[in-house]
């Protein structure tokens, strides 16, 4: 168990202090995910570059790796009465590939919502 207290005094001399407490365990595989953008757009490919490595950094290879892309929004459409309404639509997406220990892989995918 990790406990980490920070205590703060600002210029009246009053003290806040705030205390969390976490579990820290080692796990055997540890997974980096990075976008090549911070943003996307609806039927443009949005690129990522995803690493394994265990607990020292080393890249590790064959392991499966599944990404599961989830998007909601809304559409206008017209209801019978020719009223607009607003229905919820999703996006899911399965993606995979296996890990490498030369390079991070690739998974890219194609937003199906947005503008």
């Amino acid at each position: 168990m990790i406990c980490a207290l920070a205590t703060i005094t600002d210029l009246n001399n009053q003290t806040e202090e705030t205390e969390t407490k976490f579990v820290i365990h080692p796990c055997k595989y540890y997974v980096g995910f990075k976008l090549n953008k911070n943003s996307g757009k609806k039927d443009k490919i949005v690129q990522t570059k995803v690493i394994v490595t265990d607990i020292h950094g080393n890249l590790i290879n064959n392991i499966f790796i599944e990404c599961k892309i989830l998007g909601s929004g809304k559409q206008k459409t017209e209801d019978q009465n020719g009223l607009t309404i607003f229905q919820q639509i999703k996006d899911e997406q399965i993606l995979t590939n296996i890990s490498s220990n030369k390079d991070s892989v690739n998974i890219d995918f194609t937003p199906k919502l947005g503008k």
